[in-house]
C-alpha cells in the first residue's frame, strides 16, 4: 500500500502544468476569471476607513486578504475597511471560477 502511494506522488509531481493546462482529464477549460477596479481610495489619504468597488466576469467565489495576512474571506464588491491604521496597506482580491 504505501508503494502504491508513493507511484501516485510521484505522477503528482512530475506534472506540473496548471489544472487548466491539462486537457483530456476531465477538469473544466475555460477563459480565465477577471476583475476590473472601479472604486479605489486616492494613493495617499490619512482616512482610516475606505471601500474598494469592483467588477468581475467569469468568478463564482471572490475573496479578499488585507496585507497579506491571513485569514481571507469572502467578499464583494463593494467592500468597506474601517478602523485601518495610518499607514501603507494592500487589499488583494482573488477571483476564481467554478473550476478553480
Amino acid at each position: 500500500m504505501s508503494l502504491a502511494l508513493a507511484r501516485g506522488l510521484e505522477r503528482c509531481r512530475c506534472d506540473r502544468r496548471p489544472s487548466w493546462r491539462r486537457r483530456g482529464r476531465g477538469l473544466a477549460v475555460g477563459p480565465l476569471p477577471t476583475v476590473a477596479m472601479i472604486q479605489q481610495p486616492p494613493v495617499v489619504t490619512s482616512a482610516t476607513a475606505t471601500t474598494f468597488g469592483w467588477t468581475s466576469q467569469g468568478a463564482t467565489v471572490t475573496t479578499c486578504a488585507l496585507d497579506s495576512k491571513p485569514p481571507a474571506w469572502n467578499c464583494s464588491s463593494p467592500t468597506t475597511l474601517t478602523g485601518l491604521s495610518v499607514g501603507t496597506h494592500v487589499l488583494a482580491i482573488r477571483v476564481a471560477s467554478a473550476s478553480g
